[in-house]
């Protein structure tokens, strides 16, 4: 990373988790109302919709653009948020360390040990997020409070 004189050996690692914890904040919003078109695409019977853009516009259709962007944000945001902060930080302390020793893989290493440090802890809240961003516009998207109950008492 050599933008505008900000490298590698002058970011401390409190600089780095901030710009990363930033990044899984935009990104949130970003993500969120495509992972509902995915869910939704994956969880529906074969053909109920032609393709994603179609989906798109029956979300739109029932939730309004506020359901469509905003359904199952707070969990997203509660997802991402800490796991980019983990992935990049867990990733600079990994390639800093004597997995340098491997060499050009030292970079696939460190990201995937990395990439399984970050999401381990983060995929409870992404279950949650799933259960209600699976829900249609007619019917009223639980908490994640309720989501996380629900799962719970179901043993998923």
């Amino acid at each position: 990373l050599h933008w505008q004189g900000v490298t590698h050996e002058n970011t401390s690692l409190p600089q780095l988790c901030a710009a990363a914890l930033f990044a899984g904040f935009v990104t949130s919003f970003l993500a969120n109302p495509f992972e509902r078109i995915k869910i939704l695409c994956q969880a529906e019977a074969v053909g109920t919709y032609k393709n994603g853009l179609v989906c798109a516009q029956e979300i739109i259709k029932a939730d309004g653009f506020a359901g469509f962007m905003g359904r199952g944000l707070g969990p997203t945001l509660s997802r991402e948020i800490p796991s980019y902060g983990l992935y990049f930080v867990l990733y600079a302390l990994l390639m800093d360390s004597s997995l340098k020793s491997l060499g050009m893989f030292a970079p696939l290493v460190s990201g995937a040990l990395a990439g399984c440090g970050s999401w381990l802890p983060v995929y409870p809240v992404d279950v949650v997020k799933t259960y209600i961003q699976n829900t249609a516009g007619e019917e009223e998207a639980p908490s994640a409070f309720e989501a996380a109950r629900v799962l719970y008492a179901q043993g998923d």
